[in-house]
């Protein structure tokens, strides 16, 4: 194997990685939103977290364009991975619905998103500019979605 196929395959990994990456962390985080806007009462939390929402479904189909685009294999997560993530919401929002126990779960949750963006990118230099912009961009709404949240603590 010559050094460019080498180089070739390392930047498609890397590609498929970020992407995968991104895909996971706003698909979660969009079925997550969706999940708990169920005990959401009040209007104004509820209307922040619909936009939220809707933003990540934004993530997914830039995701779902730029792998298209660039020709790489991403997987989305699974019922198994959307049962879970339901499941521990709906527990922890059993005795508790209000709006600082949402927000202090939603604020966990994107911490985490957050960390986990923080982490791919360090990680995978090699990727394509488009493919770290759309992580970069992700991570940066998420980094805002957090000041949001903060509000309703």
């Amino acid at each position: 194997m010559t050094t460019e196929q080498t180089s070739a395959i390392n930047k498609t990994a890397e590609r498929e990685k970020v992407l995968g990456g991104v895909m996971s962390n706003a698909a979660m985080a969009a079925h997550s939103t969706k999940v708990t806007l169920k005990y959401v009462k009040d209007k104004s939390f509820k209307d922040l977290l619909i936009g939220q929402a809707t933003a990540y479904d934004a993530f997914i189909c830039k995701v779902r364009q730029t792998a298209a685009f660039c020709d790489a294999e991403i997987k989305e997560p699974g019922g198994v991975s959307r049962f879970f993530v339901e499941t521990s919401i709906k527990l922890k929002l059993m005795r508790d619905a209000g709006n600082t126990k949402i927000a202090e779960m939603m604020i966990k949750g994107t911490t985490m998103g957050v960390i986990d963006l923080a982490r791919l990118l360090k990680r995978s230099p090699l990727a394509d500019d488009c493919c770290l912009d759309l992580a970069k961009e992700l991570l940066r709404f998420e980094e805002d979605k957090l000041d949001a949240l903060k509000y309703y603590l």
